[in-house]
């Protein structure tokens, strides 16, 4: 009993811990936003009656391109903190039809997917919705940075499976590489991945008893082990 109340608290720690990792980056990225409305709300107020319409139509967009960012980044946290009720129920399943099936899928999305299965027909026990919204989540995020190509390779060592997703884009940001540890990943660059789609995978990851990692090699490479 003493054993089982220690490992819920420790639990219990842990979602608040994660909770608190995420609430710091909301703060401060909602900040953003939320100023830039705000001060050109008061400009408005203050000169509407001066104000040319190229003006006054340049202050509404940026008002309006600040609240649609806003709106985004609010139903992205709405979205993590679903995640974190979901449940994983697993099942056990042949690796060779479950590959048919994510193979068909992801081909019929895009031409430059090329996925690899050196698992075989090894059965294999995973929540398949999981696995499914972790690769969209991945491999959608490549298909933005992808030049021509993105490899998914899937391997299996002893009883976890492995998973990488790479492609020859522009690769991770300077600041997203330095958040590693970090539970909730932001980066506003357009020029490299964001950190959104690793933030839902990394959750979903960990709720199945595995691990993400990430780095740049001739582009992004996403690695995730998962319990089966």
């Amino acid at each position: 009993m003493r054993k089982a109340l220690a490992e819920n608290n420790e639990q219990m720690w842990q979602m608040l811990e994660e909770r608190r990792q995420l609430q710091a980056p909301v703060a401060h990225d909602l900040r953003n936003p939320i100023a830039i409305i705000k001060g050109h709300a008061e400009y408005l107020r203050m000169n509407y009656t001066r104000l040319s319409e190229e003006k006054a139509l340049s202050l509404t967009d940026n008002i309006s391109g600040a609240a649609e960012r806003l709106s985004h980044y609010t139903e992205s946290i709405r979205e993590i903190n679903r995640l974190e009720d979901l449940k994983i129920n697993r099942e056990r399943v042949d690796f060779s039809e479950l590959f048919s099936e994510i193979s068909e899928d992801f081909r019929a999305v895009s031409d430059k997917i090329a996925l690899t299965n050196n698992v075989g027909d090894r059965a294999v026990n995973l929540d398949k919705q999981a696995l499914y919204r972790i690769l969209e989540n991945l491999v959608g995020n490549a298909l933005r940075f992808a030049k021509s190509k993105i490899e998914v390779d899937f391997s299996l060592d002893e009883n976890l499976l492995n998973v990488t997703v790479s492609d020859d884009g522009a690769g991770f940001s300077e600041k997203i590489l330095r958040a590693k540890n970090k539970t909730f990943l932001t980066d506003k660059s357009d020029g490299a991945h964001s950190g959104l789609g690793l933030t839902i995978s990394r959750i979903l990851v960990k709720k199945h008893g595995g691990e993400l990692s990430y780095k740049n090699g001739n582009g992004a490479v996403v690695k995730i082990i998962l319990k089966c």
